[in-house]
């Protein structure tokens, strides 16, 4: 069985698994009953880093339910696990209108706390809308939350990780913004600008996505067989020459390394040292246990040069193309 490595998170001073699992899952394509041994297969293999999502108001995610925090809350108390053990993060995906009523964000964060069962978290993740006048108010929130011990780390995610130096630069108080948390993968390279025009110390990165919703998991020609039509839609769009490209190229080195797609890509965005860790989401145990079999894959210098070149940065980041 693989074994995670543990890296440091920036400079928060904590030391988090190379992947994180999402349960976001948890209650939709995965039954709670199933949630369990997913929790256990990825703790025996070295994992302590899970991510969940906060119900909060105006969340733009329909099918978001309090199953993943209440799952990942139940299971590390039956399982007698000492809670400086894990790092646990949740998500939370804020409107506008949430952020004019502050004290619903801080309500948001106590009701995730209790379905976590446990008094912080170490790790808030905040997607904020697009929208720069925001930054101001989040910061103000956040610094009040570390101030009262309930979060120890914050991180940007989404649109707000592409206003990291803003959040950093306006953060004067308690809570210093020290992860941001992106897509990235061989289908989305973003990220490397962004992280590129960051000034030292550079903060812990998490890396999302990194199969570029299931589009870097099947090889090339082949179509989504029965129950995968979420899988499916996630892929529509991504399909082109590139695409293509980056799947032949991955389809080599694969055979290589008598290894899946899935491993060779979730391995490449493990060969950054920037990267922290990689948020990993699985629909069943089989898709658990391979994505962790990545941990003990070593890329050689030539198959991730290859690699790189099949890929391409874009040459502009979201934050640009958005405006």
């Amino acid at each position: 069985m693989s074994f995670m490595r543990h890296h440091e998170l920036g400079a928060t001073g904590a030391r988090v698994s190379e992947l994180c699992l999402s349960t976001l899952n948890f209650g939709w394509t995965i039954r709670p009953e199933e949630a369990w041994s997913f929790l256990d297969r990825f703790h025996a293999s070295g994992g302590n880093f899970l991510l969940a999502a906060g119900l909060c108001p105006g969340l733009a995610h329909p099918l978001w339910t309090e199953e993943p925090e209440v799952g990942v809350g139940r299971w590390w108390r039956a399982r007698k696990l000492r809670r400086d053990d894990l790092v646990l993060a949740t998500k939370l995906v804020l409107s506008p209108s949430a952020l004019a009523a502050r004290g619903e964000i801080e309500g948001c964060l106590d009701a995730s706390l209790r379905r976590l069962q446990t008094d912080h978290a170490d790790v808030v993740v905040l997607d904020l809308p697009e929208n720069t006048a925001a930054v101001s108010e989040c910061v103000e929130v956040m610094d009040r939350l570390v101030r009262k011990g309930k979060v120890r780390h914050v991180a940007a995610g989404g649109v707000a990780a592409w206003h990291f130096s803003a959040l950093a630069t306006r953060a004067a108080g308690i809570a210093e913004w020290k992860v941001l948390s992106a897509d990235y993968s061989l289908l989305d390279r973003s990220a490397e600008r962004l992280l590129a025009g960051l000034m030292p110390p550079l903060p812990g990165f998490v890396a999302q996505s990194p199969l570029a919703g299931g589009s870097l998991a099947v090889r090339e020609g082949r179509r989504p067989g029965s129950g995968q039509r979420r899988w499916h839609d996630l892929r529509a769009g991504r399909e082109g020459p590139e695409t293509r490209e980056v799947r032949v190229a991955l389809t080599a080195v694969a055979a290589e390394c008598e290894s899946t797609l899935a491993q060779v890509a979730i391995a490449w965005v493990l060969s950054n040292p920037a990267v922290s860790s990689v948020v990993l989401s699985a629909l069943s145990l089989n898709q658990l246990t391979d994505a962790i079999g990545a941990c003990s894959l070593d890329l050689s210098w030539s198959q991730l040069r290859r690699l790189d070149l099949a890929s391409s940065l874009p040459l502009r980041s979201p934050a640009v193309a958005a405006g």
